[in-house]
């Protein structure tokens, strides 16, 4: 499982390089401002096409994943149904937009009006992308992982290098188009894989959508919540950029942007990893008792990986702003250990959150969301032009924590006592030392001279942390360390 982990972890945390890269140089043409209106036009395309597909693309990792089991045959008759669903979807969604935002600007809040040709061009994207991110889970389903990380991947870097001279070109408006040219090229290499990789090949011909998804069980149920979760998820985002760019100005938003999207960046490769791995055997027919051991197993082990990385950002955050943005973004040190927090708890709660699909636990999964989002949208919307971003990231901070118990209770009433101490223990441990490390480094976030007087000890606190660390490892686990540390040297000599 370690290995699994970080090999997909690897390719994502190159694909995340490859992002960081990107914005370093959108930061450096276009500034906090720059990035703070792609943050904006984006977080409104994934409203598009959150709203307009009515939760297909997740739906459809729950009935793919039970086809999958039940041969070739079923599983291509899914492929093609759903396919076709979101096509339709998201060209009505893309249609309806365009609209919008030519005929009825006036409907747009304050401040976003000034973009109104850039949204027209990003609409361009939201059937490309929808489109995108269900043939990657097709790919996944059926233990596809490495070609869905690849892809991703190769999606990263060509959209860097068109986006890149798109926005030295063209500035906003060459980025964008640059962004949606990439999306479509992704698809069409997709599609054009689905006969070699799967041996998928009928996705045209006649096919009733409606009739094929009212036979599938609790399909329609799955669908409207979905459809619901979909709807509140881009809808706090929103209202988070909203309230910045209100208090603040685009600056700001660009800012908190840069904060934020530093976490995502650094923990993307773990979430990818646990979607690409971990969340289709949840959603398999096996027995819930052998998913909690697997989830348990799996949780143990990208906890460690997961602190050990975290450290170094929590300890060096003026460095890595610095790094991949630049100094016009480093008021945002001080509360960057506060997100990486907050990324840390999803990454754990998300170990489990696939298990309530798998369950046909519909309504628990509605409710988490509805307090999460709601909290997210909510608290951000009243404290931001309070506290700033602070506010932001005390939103966020409710909505983990609620993920993180509502899954636990629902678990715990239906199974009773599922996860040993020792695995909480470790989990809790890294977590406590991320806190304590990063709210104490934060503190000198603002002195000229953080650099050469406390680098000693930041280097220093990282050893402890890492000894700390492998001190929790199992015999098993540190085996495994030594075994793929080998495979890696004999790689390397061949």
């Amino acid at each position: 499982m370690f290995k699994i982990i970080i090999s997909l972890a690897g390719i994502q945390f190159l694909q995340a390089a490859v992002q960081v890269l990107k914005m370093k140089f959108v930061a450096l043409m276009l500034g906090p401002d720059g990035l703070g209106v792609i943050s904006l036009i984006n977080q409104f395309i994934q409203l598009v096409i959150q709203v307009s597909t009515l939760a297909l693309p997740w739906v459809a990792t729950r009935f793919l994943a039970v086809a999958h089991s039940h041969g070739h045959e079923s599983f291509e008759r899914r492929v093609s149904v759903f396919f076709r669903g979101i096509l339709y979807l998201s060209c009505a969604g893309m249609a309806v937009a365009a609209l919008l935002i030519w005929k009825f600007d006036y409907l747009l809040a304050a401040g976003f009006q000034t973009y109104r040709f850039l949204a027209l061009i990003s609409v361009s994207m939201v059937v490309p992308v929808a489109l995108k991110g269900f043939l990657l889970s097709v790919f996944t389903t059926a233990g596809k992982y490495r070609f869905s990380a690849v892809a991703m991947f190769w999606n990263a870097a060509l959209g860097t290098v068109g986006m890149l001279a798109g926005a030295y070109f063209g500035g906003l408006h060459g980025f964008f188009i640059a962004q949606a040219v990439v999306e479509y090229f992704t698809v069409a290499y997709c599609l054009a894989r689905l006969s070699g990789e799967l041996g998928v090949k009928k996705l045209t011909g006649k096919v009733d959508v409606f009739k094929e998804l009212k036979a599938l069980e609790g399909s329609f149920e799955l669908i409207i919540y979905g459809s619901l979760l979909y709807f509140m998820a881009p809808s706090a985002l929103m209202a988070v950029r909203y309230s910045l760019l209100k208090s603040g100005g685009e600056q700001l938003v660009g800012v908190y942007q840069a904060v934020h999207g530093l976490v995502l960046y650094i923990t993307f490769a773990f979430g990818q990893a646990t979607s690409l791995y971990l969340d289709p055997i949840l959603k398999r027919d096996i027995p819930l008792e052998e998913k909690l051991v697997i989830s348990n197993q799996y949780l143990r082990k990208i906890s460690l990986v997961i602190g050990t990385l975290m450290v170094w950002v929590v300890v060096f955050p003026e460095f890595f702003l610095q790094l991949l943005y630049s100094n016009a973004f480093l008021s945002g040190a001080g509360f960057l250990f506060a997100f990486m927090l907050i990324e840390a708890l999803n990454l754990i709660s998300g170990v489990y959150l696939g298990m309530l699909v798998g369950q046909g636990w519909y309504r628990t999964h509605f409710v988490l969301g509805l307090v999460v989002h709601g909290s997210i949208g909510l608290l951000s919307w009243y404290l931001a032009p309070l506290w700033g971003i602070w506010g932001v990231a005390f939103a966020f901070g409710i909505g983990a924590l609620a993920t993180l118990l509502i899954i636990y209770a629902r678990l715990l009433s239906h199974c009773g006592h599922f996860i040993g101490m020792r695995t909480v223990s470790v989990t809790f441990l890294i977590l406590t030392c991320l806190a304590i490390f990063g709210g104490w480094f934060a503190s000198f976030s603002h002195s000229p001279g953080w650099y050469p007087e406390l680098f000693s000890i930041r280097i220093g606190i990282i050893l402890l942390f890492w000894i700390m660390t492998w001190l929790v490892l199992s015999k098993d686990e540190k085996n495994s360390f030594f075994a793929f540390i080998g495979g890696l040297k004999t790689r390397v000599k061949l």
